[in-house]
């Protein structure tokens, strides 16, 4: 402490104590961490692109939700978006899973990932669900009978559909509660013991 030009040494100053320094992450951290990202944004931005298909549907005698349902319905099983979805989430959790340390832009960029997943693999599921009703729908309105064959067809396709995606929202929930736990405190003893 510095009074009118005189230096006193200060005897109540703490130095802090020396923190260990956090592990490095391996680039391959980085490298699946990215990977199951871009596989996240990917299978996003098509499901935008059959959500815009659907909305862009001209057809007068069904509805807004049946339009969004025949779209899922022609495009879902051209690329196994529920699947590709739950390989993202793999790959965002398989570094915490292999005990490799990870810093704190790898957790944001997996808990985006991860919310990314999950939130649109509720949206394939409901998506799926409508595609099975759109083309109820639409066999209804050619008047045609909903054959045996037609419902296993619609079955196969909510089991590979609807259930990946199903799997891929259940694995990125529990990713995101397993990856980010935080130890609680213990409870102090008065308020453990309630006698």
């Amino acid at each position: 402490m510095t009074l009118n030009g005189v230096t006193e040494p200060i005897e109540d100053q703490t130095v802090p104590a020396p923190t260990e320094p956090k592990p490095a992450t391996s680039p391959l951290v980085g490298l699946v961490s990215w990977c199951g990202l871009a596989l996240a944004v990917l299978a996003a931005l098509e499901v935008v692109a059959i959500v815009a298909q659907g909305v862009a549907i001209k057809q007068a005698n069904l509805g807004s939700l049946y339009k969004l349902g025949y779209a899922f319905l022609t495009n879902l099983d051209a690329v196994p978006l529920g699947l590709i979805l739950l390989v993202a989430v793999v790959l965002v959790v398989l570094p915490k899973l292999a005990g490799q340390p990870t810093d704190d832009a790898h957790d944001r960029q997996a808990a985006f990932a991860l919310g990314l997943a999950g939130s649109f693999a509720l949206l394939i599921v409901i998506g799926s669900i409508l595609g099975v009703t759109a083309r109820i729908r639409v066999d209804h309105l050619r008047s045609a009978a909903v054959t045996s064959l037609t419902w296993r067809v619609l079955i196969s396709y909510l089991i590979r559909n609807m259930g990946t995606a199903l799997v891929a929202l259940v694995a990125a929930g529990i990713g995101l509660r397993t990856r980010f736990d935080r130890p609680t405190p213990p409870l102090p003893a008065a308020q453990a013991d309630p006698a």
